[in-house]
C-alpha cells in the first residue's frame, strides 16, 4: 500500500512513514532520518531504535562527535555499559541491503558522488564504526557477526574496520582473512590493522600469538600492528628482535618499524638494528633499521654515521618494501 501510494519516490515514502507514526513529533529529526533509512534499503526486520539510559541511540551516537569532550566520554561509557543492546543495531547499520547488486564501498550513479540510498548507509556505517571506537572490547559480542561480514564483498571493508575498532579478539578474524586467497577482502584486513594505534585495547596477546605465522603478509601485518599500538614493550620488544633474523625481508623491514616506533624503550634492540642499518644488502631494510636506530637513541645514530633523514623511513607501513 505504501508502495501504490508513494509511487516509487523515495522521499515521499519516507515521509509517509514519518507522517503515519505517532511518536514521529516528539523527534522529528531522528525520526525521518530513520525512515529514510527504511526505505533506503534496509533490511524488512530493522530492529526499532531502542533508548539507552533515557536516551535514544541516535543521540548517543551523535554524542559521540560532540565537541565536547565530557560529553563524548560519558556517551562512550553509556554504550559501553549498554553493549548488550547496543550491538545487534550496530550491526545492522553496518550491513548492505540484501538486494543491492552494486557495491555500497563506492558512489553507485554516474556523477561520482553517492545516490541517496549509499548516503544513507554510509552515514549509518560511519555512525556504528564510531561507536564500536568507543566501546572496545565491550563490544567483542559483535565479532563472530563482523568476522561473517568480512567475508561479503558488499560488507567486507566497513566489517574489517569495525574488528579493528573493537580490538582483542576482533583482531582474529582479520589474521584469518590476510592469510586467504581473496586479495580484495585480504587488502580490507590490512588496512585494518595497519589502523590500529595506542588507544586499542586487549589485543597485544593475541598479535603476538601470531608473529610466527605461516603466512608472510599476515605475519608482517601483525608485526607492525605491535609496533603501531606501542604497548607492553618488557613484552613486545624482545619479540621484534627475533624477527630482525626473519627469512622474509617484508617481515625484517616489518620489525625495525615496529622497534622504532618504541623509540628508547626498544633498547635492547640496537645491538641487531645496528649491523642491519649499516650492513643490510637490501636498501629498505637498510633504511627503515637505520630510521630505528634514530628513534631509539639518536647518539647511536650518529655514533654509527646514519644519515639523520633515515627517519622519514619510519613513516612507511605497506606490507612490501619500500621502492
Amino acid at each position: 500500500m505504501l508502495e501504490q501510494m508513494a509511487g516509487g519516490n523515495q522521499l515521499f515514502k519516507a515521509t509517509l512513514l514519518f507522517n503515519m507514526n505517532p511518536g514521529s513529533r516528539m523527534m522529528p529529526g531522528l525520526s525521518f532520518l530513520t525512515a529514510l533509512a527504511c526505505v533506503a534499503g534496509c533490511a524488512p526486520s530493522q530492529l526499532a531504535e531502542p533508548r539507552i539510559e533515557g536516551k535514544p541511540l541516535g543521540v548517543r551516537l551523535q554524542e559521540l562527535i560532540s565537541s565536547e569532550e565530557t560529553l563524548r566520554r560519558q556517551s562512550a561509557e553509556v554504550l559501553r555499559r549498554a553493549a548488550a543492546q547496543v550491538v545487534p543495531h550496530l550491526l545492522q547499520m553496518c550491513q548492505a541491503p540484501e538486494k543491492s547488486s552494486q557495491s555500497t564501498n563506492a558512489p553507485s550513479n554516474n556523477t561520482g558522488a553517492a545516490t541517496p540510498d549509499a548516503a544513507v548507509l554510509i552515514k549509518r556505517r560511519s555512525q556504528a564504526l564510531n561507536a564500536f571506537r568507543a566501546m572496545g572490547p565491550a563490544a567483542a559480542d559483535a565479532v563472530p557477526k563482523l568476522a561473517e561480514m568480512l567475508r561479503q564483498p558488499s560488507n567486507s571493508s566497513i566489517a574489517s574496520s569495525c574488528l579493528a575498532a573493537i580490538g582483542g579478539q576482533g583482531v582474529e578474524p582479520l589474521i584469518d582473512v590476510l592469510a586467504g586467497s581473496d586479495r580484495k577482502l585480504a587488502a580490507n584486513a590490512q588496512a585494518a590493522l595497519d589502523s590500529l594505534g595506542p588507544p586499542t585495547q586487549n589485543t597485544v596477546p593475541i598479535l603476538i600469538a601470531h608473529v610466527s605465522h605461516t603466512n608472510t603478509v599476515a605475519r608482517s601485518a601483525v608485526i607492525r600492528a605491535l609496533g603501531r599500538i606501542r604497548q607492553e614493550p618488557v613484552r613486545v620488544v624482545p619479540v621484534l628482535v627475533t624477527k630482525l633474523e626473519d627469512s622474509e625481508l617484508d617481515v625484517q623491514i616489518s620489525a625495525a618499524y615496529a622497534l622504532g616506533s618504541f623509540g628508547p624503550a626498544a633498547a635492547a634492540g640496537l645491538d641487531k638494528l645496528l649491523p642491519l642499518a649499516t650492513k643490510a644488502k637490501e636498501q629498505g631494510l637498510r633504511e627503515m633499521a637505520g630510521g630505528a636506530v634514530w628513534q631509539i637513541e639518536p647518539a647511536a645514530a650518529k655514533k654509527a654515521g646514519l644519515s639523520e633523514s633515515l627517519i622519514k623511513a619510519m613513516t612507511y607501513t605497506g606490507p612490501m618494501t619500500p621502492p
